[in-house]
């Protein structure tokens, strides 16, 4: 299992259409990714949000980045984004699920 983390500083609180388009969306359209597990946004203020996406290996969280996560991503996060992600990549050692 692999996770990636992804801390994002916006100029703003993500908007409703921007959660609903991952919700009905980006997610869904995930989950036809062989490996996917989930995904998560967390909002810790109004400009700070983590990003926590589960696959089976580090190549299915390419293919998300590369594919429909990316794409949610690049249309509602990344015009609100005060300076670049800080984005973490690794292997999960010990979890309930494993």
């Amino acid at each position: 299992m692999h996770v990636v983390v992804n801390h994002m500083y916006l100029s703003q609180p993500v908007s409703e259409t921007a959660l609903m388009a991952l919700q009905f969306e980006a997610l869904p359209a995930c989950r036809d990714i062989p490996g996917f597990v989930s995904a998560e946004l967390v909002r810790i203020d109004d400009e700070h949000h983590v990003m926590v996406v589960y696959a089976e290996s580090a190549e299915c969280l390419a293919a998300v980045n590369k594919g429909p996560g990316g794409a949610w991503a690049n249309e509602h996060l990344r015009p609100l984004l005060t300076k670049p992600s800080e984005r973490y990549v690794g292997e999960v050692l010990t979890s309930p699920g494993i």
